[in-house]
Order: structure tokens, then C-alpha cells, then sequence
């Protein structure tokens, strides 16, 4: 049998497939259950239908990044949003044995997989049609994370990542970027005096109630659906603990950094966003420090990726996006 990093894109989500298919009765589904390919990247995600006719998502998770435990609490604050807010996110599932965190093994997939199933999100990947109403939209759909992040009052032993120095740059939980192939001695001198100069920008910053706490971590738009008017989050599986302008910055400035469409963007944002919590203006000063930051983690990421073909041959590109990103950020 082939090496699992070995294999094709095709040949690996086969391999997850048949993963997949020994997952499916933990929750009462039948085996050759309808499977429908979501994904292959981060995680492998599938959508399946029960017996009835009804969808939900079936998430096999990567090796080495999320535990058992860190799932657990991503699932538990899912079910929290649903219970306390009027978002539509994806409901988790309790397997037959009342654990919300499957865990499953298959011989030609390495190691053993945690695997979640959550109710299916109807809606189209928000994707590149942006404009001023989706930017107001999903202020106020970030602010309502925030805010129930702030309020919500946390099961025992609910742990997840916290975003902050440390997981951002020192020790980055992407990835280390500056083992991407490739890298010129004149990048990795830029990438560590940008790094250097973020770590001072967010000691500033400070992780105050005004400016820290649960965030998603993630939501730019291809993990937000629009549906009959709607934005719902979808992929909360980088969430935890973090500064709110970093999650503003993925939401809605990262796409439109540095361009003249940046500064009406975050009006509308804002906007929104101020309808559920209020924000300081000078925060913005804080939007190209994580943007540089996101950047040099996007390396890091895809590094640590490199057994995913559809992944690998994306570094080159993203290390010409932070080249650009610190260069920018040290000439400030």
C-alpha cells in the first residue's frame, strides 16, 4: 500500500472516504450512507445523508493540530450559538455513545482520526461577490460572536486555542513559515524584522475585556453561506481565544488591504459590527500587524500541509504575498 503523502488529491480522498464510511454508524448511518466531497484540505469534510434523506456534515479531522479535547469545546460552543443566538450554525451531533468527538482509524490513513458530524448548513459560499451590505452583515455576525463569546458562561473543561503571541509568531501553531522551501536569505531576514515588529505592536494592543476574547478565527468568505438573506459561519474549527481586530482583519480587511476599497469596507463593517458591541476607532491602527501576522502564518500552514498536493503548490504564491505584506509593514 502507498504512503498516504504519496498518493494523489483523488487517491487520498478515497482513502478518507473509506475513513469516512467506518465513521458513519457511531451515529446510526448506514455505511454506504450517500457521500458527497465538501473538502480536502485543512480537514477532509463530507456531506452524508441519513436514511430519510437529510444532510449533515461529516468533518474528519487533520493529525497533530485540534485533540479530542479542543473538538469537544469547538462543538460545545456550536451548541451554545444555537441555543443562545439567532445565528444558524451547524449543530454537532452526539454519536451512539453520547461523545460528541469520534475517534477512528483506517489502515491506509495515518493515525487515528478524530471525526464530528453536524447538522448541514443550506446557503452558497459567500466567495468573491462582496459588497457593502455583506460587510455590514457580517460585522454584526462577528460582533454576535463576540458578545456571546464575552457573556457565555463555559462548561468545565472547555479548552481551545489561544491566538496570541506565542500561536501567532513565536512558536506559530500553523506552522513554522520559515521553513518553507524557497525562501530567500533577504525573506527571512523581512519576515523576522516584520514579526519582530508585530510582537511589539500587539504588546501594546494588550488582551484587555475591550479587546480579547473567543473569536472564530477564520471567517473570511469562503466560510461564511448566504442563505435567504442571511450570512451564516461555517468552520469554526480554528476558534478560540484571541484579539478581536484579528478576526476583523479576516472577516473584511484582509481582502481589501491596501487598496482603495479598504476604508469604506470597514465602515460597513463597523457598522454592523457596532450594532451588537462597541468598538475603539484607534484599534484599526491594528489591522496591518495582524495582516502581516496572517500572512507569515499562511506560510507556515501550508508548509505543515505539504502531504496535500491541491495545498503544496500554493506556497510559492503565498510567499510572494508576505514578501509584499512585510515589506509594506517595515517601510511604515
Amino acid at each position: 500500500m502507498r504512503a498516504f503523502e504519496e498518493l494523489t488529491y483523488r487517491g487520498q480522498v478515497a482513502r478518507m472516504r473509506a475513513l469516512a464510511r467506518i465513521a458513519l454508524p457511531r451515529w446510526g448511518l448506514k455505511r454506504d450512507a450517500p457521500l458527497k466531497l465538501c473538502g480536502h484540505g485543512e480537514n477532509t469534510v463530507f456531506q452524508v445523508r441519513d436514511g430519510r434523506g437529510r444532510p449533515y456534515t461529516l468533518r474528519i479531522h487533520r493529525l497533530d493540530y485540534q485533540t479530542p479535547a479542543t473538538i469537544r469545546s469547538e462543538m460545545e460552543w456550536l451548541a451554545a450559538l444555537d441555543r443562545d443566538t439567532d445565528l444558524h450554525v451547524q449543530q454537532p451531533r452526539q454519536g451512539r455513545d453520547g461523545e460528541l468527538v469520534q475517534r477512528v482509524a483506517h489502515a491506509g490513513v495515518p493515525g487515528e482520526r478524530s471525526v464530528v458530524l453536524m447538522r448541514w448548513s443550506d446557503g452558497r459560499l459567500a466567495g468573491l461577490r462582496r459588497g457593502p451590505a455583506y460587510y455590514r452583515a457580517v460585522g454584526e455576525l462577528a460582533g454576535t460572536l463576540h458578545a456571546h463569546g464575552q457573556t457565555w458562561k463555559k462548561p468545565r473543561g472547555f479548552t481551545r486555542r489561544a491566538w496570541d503571541e506565542k500561536e501567532l509568531l513565536l512558536e506559530p501553531a500553523f506552522g513554522d513559515p520559515f521553513a518553507a522551501p524557497g525562501l530567500r536569505a533577504k525573506d527571512r531576514e523581512q519576515f523576522r524584522a516584520a514579526c519582530d515588529r508585530v510582537l511589539r505592536a500587539v504588546k501594546r494592543l494588550g488582551k484587555s475585556r475591550r479587546t480579547w476574547g473567543l473569536i472564530h478565527a477564520d471567517l473570511h468568505c469562503w466560510n461564511v453561506l448566504r442563505h435567504e438573506g442571511t450570512l451564516r459561519p461555517i468552520d469554526f474549527d480554528d476558534c478560540g481565544t484571541g484579539w478581536f481586530v484579528y478576526d476583523m482583519m479576516i472577516a473584511a480587511a484582509s481582502p481589501v488591504w491596501a487598496t482603495p476599497a479598504y476604508e469604506p469596507t470597514m465602515e460597513a463593517f463597523l457598522e454592523g459590527y457596532r450594532e451588537v458591541l462597541a468598538f475603539e476607532q484607534d484599534d484599526l491602527d491594528y489591522v496591518q500587524p495582524f495582516f502581516v501576522a496572517r500572512n507569515l502564518d499562511l506560510v507556515g500552514w501550508l508548509v505543515s500541509r505539504a502531504d496535500n498536493p491541491s495545498l503544496r503548490k500554493l506556497i510559492p504564491n503565498a510567499i510572494q504575498r508576505t514578501r509584499k505584506a512585510c515589506r509594506a509593514y517595515l517601510k511604515t
